[in-house]
């Protein structure tokens, strides 16, 4: 998913994920862990 630039910036900072962050997603059903980098 790609987020217009007012939405991006809006979930870093409500979320104080920063542009240098990596960010983790877990997948409890399927045991299955995803990363990316916050800043693409």
């Amino acid at each position: 998913m790609i987020l217009g630039l007012q939405y991006r910036n809006r979930l870093l900072s409500n979320t104080k994920i920063s542009e240098t962050d990596r960010v983790f997603i877990y997948d409890y059903s399927k045991d299955h862990l995803v990363s990316f980098w916050s800043k693409i």
